[in-house]
């Protein structure tokens, strides 16, 4: 029997060593639960793709309770991902004005806005990124 939990925190500390240790700080400062930046803001879309995840996985049946909680969490692990690609390919000068913008409490529209000027196909990352968390949870699971 496998474990959504389990795998869920596999995922987030999946991270490769060398890329955790260079990107932890500037993680915690751009962005996290704590902070204004959020790539979870298109509610209707993320609720579609965990709801997928949780029938790929044959979770569809659970309760709504822990449906909510293995959200959060899937949630974050997207946020997460994000958040450590805009740092590997925003220029280094640009993490300080990005974490700026966050702190400002500026809506994480027009900070989406102002990462798509740094990284102009942030869309189709972002996409790939997503495409790639999914398939790496239903692998996990179905092993």
């Amino acid at each position: 029997m496998f474990d959504l939990d389990d795998q869920l925190n596999t995922q987030s500390s999946s991270q490769p060593q060398d890329d955790q240790n260079n990107t932890t700080q500037a993680t915690n400062d751009v962005g996290s639960a704590n902070t204004g930046l959020n790539f979870i803001d298109a509610a209707d879309f993320f609720r579609q793709f965990e709801d997928r995840i949780f029938e790929e996985i044959g979770l569809a049946s659970l309760n709504d309770e822990m449906k909510n909680s293995y959200r959060t969490k899937i949630e974050k692990l997207i946020n997460d991902r994000l958040i450590n690609v805009v740092l590997a390919l925003i220029p280094e000068d640009k993490v300080s004005e990005l974490n700026q913008k966050i702190e400002s409490g500026q809506p994480s529209p027009e900070i989406l806005d102002y990462i798509k000027s740094l990284i102009p196909n942030f869309d189709d990352i972002a996409a790939q990124e997503l495409v790639d968390l999914k398939d790496d949870l239903v692998k996990k699971m179905k092993e």
